[in-house]
């Protein structure tokens, strides 16, 4: 566990950790001063605490999973209040920050799989996730009210993921150009579509700025401003060189390219 000072470099905690060297390593989930880390071995998945100002293991926890965990890039858990709340198979465990210990348990009806489980779906006391029970449905609960479930329904998608979201809707991002924003009823959570689109190029997600999408079209070496409410073009931004890397800062673009860094202002 390695932490650095990101104003001057400096090396402030460089400590080895339990954390044995043939598990992968699914995501990193940061809480004031503690680090969570969930690695999965034979679909068992493992949390440690680590606290990251002097690197004690604080606690660690193990699950059964299946081989789900081994197909997610950055799995997050999520936090609410006091609690960590760890997506399953079929339920969601909420463990004590500060113990590890469960708490409760959500547990639904019919459930096969939980299948998409991140913070885009984590509004106010509201908590909406993606499950597989034949076909898709998402469901919506009240963190605050013993995990009431507000709303549950179908979700329409051949491949379902909640990739942004801006004011009351969410976004799912297809590696192969399919856009689709879905938006929350404010008074129970139900979740209907508003558009789709299919693109002709394939997109890659950089972040949002002035409440729409911006994508990186690496085929024609452009940034493309993607209008939220309507999924319609609304500009582009051609590149003078193509792009390795990029991240979004207020409203600009910051680029690198094999030799150069530059800055496009959106």
């Amino acid at each position: 566990l390695i932490i650095i000072n990101k104003s001057s470099g400096q090396v402030i905690l460089n400590k080895g950790m339990q954390v044995p060297s043939d598990h992968d390593i699914m995501g990193l989930s940061l809480k004031q001063n503690n680090i969570l880390i969930n690695s999965v071995f034979n679909e068992v998945l493992y949390i440690w605490d680590y606290n990251t100002v002097g690197g004690k293991q604080e606690w660690s926890r193990t699950f059964d999973v299946s081989s789900y965990y081994h197909l997610q890039n950055n799995h997050q858990n999520l936090f609410y209040k006091d609690m960590v709340l760890v997506a399953l198979d079929d339920k969601i465990a909420y463990l004590d920050a500060s113990t590890g210990e469960t708490e409760k348990e959500f547990i639904a009806a019919d459930v096969e799989e939980i299948v998409v489980f991140n913070l885009v779906g984590l509004i106010n006391e509201r908590l909406t996730f993606i499950i597989e029970d034949i076909d898709y449905e998402y469901i919506t609960i009240d963190l605050d009210d013993n995990s009431r479930i507000l709303s549950r329904g179908e979700f329409e998608s051949y491949d379902p993921n909640m990739s942004a979201i801006i004011n009351n809707c969410f976004f799912e991002i297809q590696p192969m150009g399919y856009i689709a924003s879905h938006c929350f009823d404010e008074k129970d959570g139900g979740v209907e579509m508003a558009w789709s689109v299919d693109l002709d190029w394939i997109p890659n997600y950089l972040g949002i700025l002035n409440n729409n999408l911006i994508l990186l079209d690496k085929y024609n070496n452009l940034i493309v401003e993607l209008d939220s409410k309507s999924g319609k073009e609304k500009s582009t931004f051609p590149l003078l060189w193509d792009s390795i890397q990029s991240v979004i800062n207020n409203n600009h673009v910051i680029l690198q390219s094999d030799r150069k860094l530059y800055v496009i202002t959106i």
